[in-house]
């Protein structure tokens, strides 16, 4: 499934600070190829949200966490109050879901704006 998502070209991949899930989901590829293929079909939205020049220079040339692109693009405060919590723990709180749910909800919302401001628009 994956691989069929990140070779589709009506599907795109969206991720923040992506790199750590990638290590996690490539270990469920069964090539290194299709795990490199994920990787690269990821859109990672911190590092466009740098890219954009009202927030070149913003951050003190630090890479900020979804919650401070939310705030400068959005207006959007995000709770992370859960962000340590134990995620390896199962089944997942109702909390937990809620708030996973509301981070990758949050990533259209930004893909759009980072669409909008780079002048360069996908359909979601």
């Amino acid at each position: 499934l994956l691989s069929w998502l990140a070779g589709h070209p009506e599907v795109r991949l969206l991720g923040f600070a992506f790199m750590q899930d990638a290590v996690r989901l490539a270990a469920l590829l069964p090539t290194a190829q299709e795990a490199k293929d994920f990787e690269l079909a990821v859109e990672d939205l911190q590092r466009s949200a740098m890219a954009l020049r009202p927030l070149v220079g913003a951050f003190a040339g630090k890479m900020p966490g979804l919650r401070r692109v939310s705030e400068a693009l959005l207006g959007l405060t995000l709770d992370k109050s859960l962000q340590c919590s134990d995620w390896d723990q199962r089944p997942l709180s109702s909390e937990q879901l809620s708030y996973a749910a509301a981070d990758a909800a949050v990533l259209l919302e930004l893909a759009a704006a980072i669409d909008k401001q780079s002048h360069f628009s996908f359909s979601i």
